[in-house]
């Protein structure tokens, strides 16, 4: 559709996905963490229907996946769907996708309130860390 960009980045660990505000929070949160640029990044300009080309090659380029949206994991979902269904097929390998759990116990991004920069620097800011 074109709605969708990929956005490059040299450290492949960990690639983020988001769309609408939650992008602009996460570009803000990356900057003031001096990430900006330094991991990829998938702005969805269209989550309904989340476009599984898009997301099978973007994860094909990453270790883990990181979902950042608010309220419900609406765009988590259908991801780790569209991931789960390629690796089934034996198309792609597994790639770990996160968002409202993140690992080794770390919060994640929450289902109740709103998003700011400042709440994703304290959560990204400790995955970033702890990976």
């Amino acid at each position: 559709s074109g709605l969708n960009r990929i956005e490059d980045g040299a450290d492949r660990r960990i690639g983020f996905i988001a769309g609408g505000n939650a992008y602009n929070y996460l570009r803000h949160a990356l900057h003031d963490m001096r990430e900006d640029g330094a991991r990829p990044l998938l702005k969805l300009g269209c989550s309904w229907p989340v476009e599984p080309d898009i997301i099978l090659r973007f994860a094909g380029g990453v270790e883990q996946v990181v979902i950042v949206e608010e309220k419900r994991g609406f765009v988590e979902t259908q991801v780790k769907e569209i991931l789960r269904d390629s690796e089934q097929r034996g198309a792609s390998r597994f790639v770990p996708v996160w968002g409202k759990q993140f690992p080794n116990g770390l919060r994640g991004i929450p289902e109740d309130g709103g998003l700011t920069p400042g709440m994703l620097t304290d959560r990204i800011g400790r995955l970033l860390l702890a990976s």
